[in-house]
């Protein structure tokens, strides 16, 4: 399996400005610290200006808090770079292949559909459903309030394992 959806630009395009790597089969780290990973993340760009460390705290902390409660070991690896026009956030992660089917037809849906209509559907969704499912809001909020352009990776990894790996490209505006 090797399959790509929505404008994805591979890891090692990202100008590596800052990298984290998770070593979770040494070291188990619960999704419940993505926050703190985003905020030193953002520290790091404070320079940028306090909308560029807002951006990125709010962004990696919903990547890193998907990668970390859905992966299946490994490592997770958390990019942050900058080019001409864009910022990009990137973190790849583990997961059961047999995940994989159904976040794919997802992620699909995330990038085909209008992500206003799909958030009002998906906020109406959770109010009727009071589940403990999981709001399914981060990717859109990053689509609608900030304007993130989402693209994912999905290939074979190991035995019944599939790498993810999931990049949000924002636009910079001129300095």
């Amino acid at each position: 399996m090797d399959i790509v959806i929505g404008d994805f630009v591979e890891a090692s395009a990202i100008p590596d400005h800052l990298a984290l790597t998770f070593h979770l089969d040494t070291h188990p780290v619960r999704w419940r610290q993505a926050g703190r990973t985003a905020e030193l993340a953002a520290s790091w760009f404070e320079a940028r200006g306090p909308e560029v460390t807002d951006v990125i705290s709010y962004i990696l902390n919903e990547l890193v808090e998907n990668a970390l409660k859905f992966a299946s070991g490994g490592d997770v690896v958390v990019r942050v770079g900058f080019s001409n026009d864009a910022m990009l956030l990137g973190v790849s992660n583990r997961l059961p292949a047999q995940d994989a089917a159904a976040l794919e037809s997802h992620l699909r849906t995330l990038v085909s559909e209008d992500p206003m209509e799909l958030l009002i559907r998906t906020v109406e969704a959770n109010a009727e459903a009071q589940s403990d499912r999981g709001s399914g809001l981060g990717f859109l909020t990053m689509m609608t309030d900030y304007g993130a352009r989402l693209a994912w990776r999905l290939r074979d990894d190991e035995a019944d394992l599939v790498r993810l790996e999931t990049l949000a490209r924002l636009p910079l505006e001129g300095d």
